[in-house]
């Protein structure tokens, strides 16, 4: 309610509360709430220019579409992409942390299930060359970046909330950046400033300097953000590190591995550098005449396979490795957020809005019972119905949705 209370004025809030989720222009809103579309307006418009809802313009229909903006990724991050003076900054940042790491009541809810909202791209410098060429251009931060539309930079939304609490470390700023449609958002709203291609390259091979994880949106095509991470300011890892979540980001195609045992010391630099603690030092069984050493072991449930550890062994005793099992990237935005609410068991909420009146109410309801029958439950979740399924919403959606989507 503290987060509410200093990002929205009352008259906002009760605005907001009755938009619909789904994209909806400002008439059908006004109408919606029993408002004039003039007095609907210029709040939209206002909430928008804070971050605090999303707005999406059809320059060649003239039209213009507003909705909820969702916590992560959206009003969050947008209100601490850059210094602002119409925002208290410091309060928010305390309630963000009481929120995220003091509660605890949100932080599973926002990162929970198979699907994540992020994914780990590799430090491409810790893979071997014969194996990186090889790799998907959308597993290699490099490509991303290279591929991209437009570019952006904003602060990163966490060390700058732990700068107002006292608690960042000296990792850069200024470093975390929005690719295609969302570098193009972020300029529109001044949350960042404009990058061309090669200082956007620039910007990550800083990240890469400065030992930091490349955390990118989890959709193959039209990725939207990418971010450089550190494990002591990252809300993401450290919901890994001090909350104990199992893989709240999804983990790169390589898992950190000590293949030859003869050629580790035991120095323990990788266990220091890993950023979720998943390098841990055994004891070895003692040999005659020489000093105990220790043994640096990878736990690869744990690993998210960015490579810092690696980049970090002098002795040449770990590398990165392929994974046996398949990571799954959805193709793009709209198709993960479709497979995460059906996950979650929420997909009723997605396709059928109960803002949109009695009947959207109803069969919402309806959607919701048979989805929660075990049965169609478990049906959907497997892969092969599940991804026709979910293509056959995503192609609909496209059909019918048009500049929303």
């Amino acid at each position: 309610m503290e987060v509410l209370r200093i990002l929205f004025k009352p008259e906002e809030a009760e605005l907001v509360a009755r938009m619909p989720l789904t994209p909806t222009s400002a008439g059908r809103i006004a109408k919606m709430t029993g408002r004039r579309k003039s007095e609907v307006l210029p709040l939209l418009q206002a909430l928008a220019s804070r971050g605090a809802i999303i707005d999406i313009h059809d320059e060649e229909r003239g039209r213009s579409w507003y909705c909820v903006a969702p916590p992560v990724v959206g009003f969050f991050e947008f209100s601490m992409m850059r210094r602002r003076s119409d925002v208290d900054q410091k309060a928010l940042s305390v309630a963000y942390h009481e929120m995220w790491e003091t509660g605890m009541d949100a932080l599973p809810t926002m990162l929970e299930g198979a699907t994540t909202l992020g994914r780990t791209l590799v430090n491409e410098e810790a893979v071997a060359p014969e194996v990186m060429a090889e790799t998907l251009t959308w597993e290699r931060a490099t490509e991303v970046v290279a591929d991209a539309s437009d570019w952006s930079v904003s602060l990163c939304y966490c060390r700058h909330k732990a700068e107002h609490l006292g608690e960042n470390c000296d990792a850069p700023m200024d470093i975390c950046m929005a690719l295609n449609g969302g570098a193009a958002y972020v300029v529109q709203h001044e949350l960042g400033r404009r990058l061309d291609k090669n200082e956007a390259l620039e910007k990550l091979a800083q990240a890469r300097e400065s030992k930091l994880v490349h955390i990118a949106d989890n959709v193959q095509n039209n990725v939207t953000w990418l971010c450089s991470c550190c494990g002591c300011c990252c809300m993401q890892l450290k919901a890994i590190n001090e909350h104990g979540l199992v893989n709240p980001i999804r983990t790169s195609p390589f898992v950190a591995r000590v293949d030859d045992p003869d050629k580790c010391r035991g120095c323990g630099r990788c266990a220091r550098r890993c950023p979720i603690q998943a390098i841990s030092q055994k004891g070895r069984a003692p040999v005659a005449g020489k000093r105990p050493r220790l043994l640096s072991e990878v736990d690869q449930d744990v690993c998210i396979g960015c490579g810092l550890c690696v980049l970090e062994c002098r002795h040449d005793a770990l590398h990165m490795v392929e994974r046996e099992q398949v990571m799954i990237t959805p193709e793009g935005t709209l198709e993960r957020i479709l497979v995460q609410a059906l996950e979650r068991g929420k997909l009723q909420h997605v396709v059928f809005d109960t803002a949109g009146g009695v009947s959207m109410t109803v069969l919402n309801h309806l959607a919701g019972a048979v989805l929660r029958m075990a049965p169609v439950k478990r049906a959907l979740l497997s892969d092969r119905l599940r991804s026709r399924f979910i293509g056959f919403l995503a192609g609909a959606a496209k059909k019918g949705g048009g500049a929303r989507v």
